[in-house]
This record gives C-alpha cells, structure tokens and sequence, in this order.
C-alpha cells in the first residue's frame, strides 16, 4: 500500500501540474487525453518495474482452468460494475438526447464536481481500507464489522457536516471551478450532494458484502438498481430537464442504501460472535 500511494499520488500531482503547464487553451484539448494516458502508462510501467524488483515476483503464463476460475470468480463483481456504471454514466447522455447542448453542460459540471467531493477523501479512503478490513474479516469476523461500522459511522458523521457547508458554499465552487456564475450548475449540484449524503453512508457497508463473501447479494443490489434505475433517469429527465437527472440519481442512491442496509443486518447478526 505503502508504494501504490506513493505512486498515485506523485503521478497526480505531476499530472495536475501538467495540464496547468502545457493546456493554455482551447486549442490544446488534445493534451489532455494524452497526459491523461501518459499518467496511467509510467504509473502503471512504475508499479510493475516496483512489484517484480522489491517484491520478487516472476511473470507466468496462465493455463485455461486458472483464466476460467478468475473469471468465475470474479464475475459477480464484473457484473456490478457494468450496472453501475449503467446508471450512472447514462445519466449525462440522457440528459444530452432529451435536452439541449447548454443544459447538458450544466449538468454535467455539476456531476463532476461532485464526483470530486465524493473521490476525496471517500473513494480513496474506500479502496485503502478494503484490504485491511479483508485481512481482519480472516482472523475476526466480529472485529472486522465493527471496523466496518466504526468507519461507516465516521464517513457519515463527516459527510453530514460537510454536505451543509458545501451546500452553502455552492455559488462560490461553482464559480471557482467555472470561472463565472452559472445558477443552473448551483441547483443541480445542490441536489446532487443529497445523493451524496446516501453514498457516504453507504459506502463501507456495501463493501462489506465482497468481505464477507457475498458478492452474489453485492452483485443483485446493483443490477436491480440499473434495472430501476434506467427508467427512472429517462422519465425524471423527461419531465423535470436536467434536473430530473439528479432526482433520479438520489433515489436510486436512497434505494440502494436502504436495501444494502436492510440486507446486511440480516446477514451479520453470526458475525456478532
């Protein structure tokens, strides 16, 4: 872990201060993509030169019964990806094939920043803990959920002050990430951080169903919420614009928490003991 954040962090900030060195404007959009791949390439170059030398690991070539089982393994959690990513990229393109160019730009400003509130610190704290609490879950099944619990309850007691201040504090993120005011970005991401109110309270309980090896009722919770999810965006959108959009996106993420909530106290009460 020591060297993946090492690796991640330096890269981004090297990446960061990239973009603000060479893109001087409009006519520059190309780098972007190009010092977006070229940060992936070296850190991912980086982290294997790093994992064969320090770690003396040794490439092998995987028979067809291994490939088959990973894949076995592993396709539950495939699955909950793609739906994921079902209802939640679809909402920005939904947006554009019902409304207008415009409107689709405020909305997806708006997503974008808050998909920065909820990277930082959520995403990152999510990925770092996952395999400690796995490593837990192996020798303590009764500590690792309350681990489990102790930070659940943290991520939400601080997103529960942070979201009223970043609330208040819209108008003025909106114009420091835009450059002027745009009410319209405002509304939708102040509808958006309701969203993001059930995500952070979500967040490590819905973890918790890959550690204690449940990725079936993991997989199931997000494939029903794109099954429900899918035509809630359309007819939201349809009837309230853009801001349908972010309506849908706080029901659907309501509906994911009560159901994980629900499902995971019935199957932890045996990690009680």
């Amino acid at each position: 872990m020591k060297y993946i954040t090492i690796i991640n962090i330096a890269g981004g900030i090297i990446y960061a201060i990239s973009i603000f060195i060479f893109v001087k404007g409009p006519n520059d959009y190309l780098l972007v993509p190009l010092l977006n791949s070229l940060y992936f390439i070296v850190t991912g170059l980086l982290g294997l030169y790093i994992a064969f030398k320090e770690f003396d690991l040794e490439f092998v070539f995987q028979g067809y019964k291994e490939i088959r089982q990973e894949l076995k393994t592993g396709w539950e959690v495939f699955i909950s990806i793609v739906a994921i990513n079902t209802y939640t990229n679809t909402r920005i393109f939904a947006v554009g094939l019902l409304t207008s160019n415009t409107i689709t730009g405020y909305y997806s400003i708006a997503e974008k920043i808050c998909g920065v509130i909820q990277t930082f610190p959520l995403t990152a704290l999510s990925q770092a803990i996952f395999p400690r609490l796995n490593r837990i879950f192996s020798r303590s099944k009764k500590r690792a959920l309350e681990l489990m619990h102790k930070i659940q309850y943290s991520a939400t007691f601080a997103y529960l002050l942070a979201i009223p201040l970043i609330f208040f504090l819209s108008p003025l993120i909106v114009k420091l990430a835009c450059g002027t005011q745009f009410p319209e970005v405002v509304i939708a991401l102040k509808l958006l951080l309701l969203s993001l109110f059930f995500i952070s309270a979500n967040a490590f309980k819905v973890q918790y169903l890959l550690v204690c090896g449940r990725p079936d009722i993991y997989s199931r919770i997000h494939i029903g919420a794109a099954l429900l999810g899918l035509p809630l965006i359309f007819i939201f959108i349809h009837y309230f614009s853009y801001l349908g959009a972010a309506a849908a996106t706080i029901t659907i993420e309501a509906i994911i928490f009560i159901s994980t909530s629900q499902i995971l106290y019935a199957i932890t009460g045996k990690h009680q003991s």
